[in-house]
């Protein structure tokens, strides 16, 4: 799995836009269990020295074939070694869920608009099947007898 640090989606995509002034397009590669909700990015409605700035908005281009792509409105508390560390910092999440039982590879298209800069993002998939079993961190549910 791929952790993607609270600010790097954002500004990477704010670069792509003062680069050229049509749309940039980026490819972002994961990989991903089936059934389960995995975490892609977090656009922050902050810039990097904690001012506000208007809730990012992201709209879906192209479907997934084989699952869905959930936005999420939410608010995270940074991290103490962060630049705006214990603030609440409100942003989109985005999620990708497989289709239960599916692997392969599956793509889907969104756009993302941060302070005035478009850009869009295009998923490349890699769907993992669902191990067999109780989840982990979850309690094993058998009786002995």
């Amino acid at each position: 799995m791929r952790v993607i640090p609270l600010f790097t989606v954002a500004f990477i995509i704010l670069a792509a836009g003062e680069a050229s002034a049509q749309t940039a397009t980026r490819l972002e590669s994961v990989k991903v269990r089936a059934g389960i909700a995995q975490k892609i990015a977090f656009y922050p409605a902050a810039k990097r020295d904690c001012t506000r700035t208007p809730l990012p908005e992201i709209r879906l281009i192209n479907e997934p074939r084989h699952g869905r792509v959930i936005v999420q409105r939410v608010s995270i508390k940074a991290a103490a070694d962060s630049a705006c560390p214990g603030q609440t910092i409100p942003g989109q999440l985005i999620l990708f869920i497989a289709n239960p039982g599916y692997q392969g590879r599956d793509s889907a298209l969104y756009a993302v608009r941060v302070s005035n800069q478009d850009a869009q993002v295009k998923l490349d998939v890699e769907v993992a099947p669902r191990p067999l079993g109780p989840r982990p961190g979850l309690p094993n549910r058998t009786i002995d007898l």
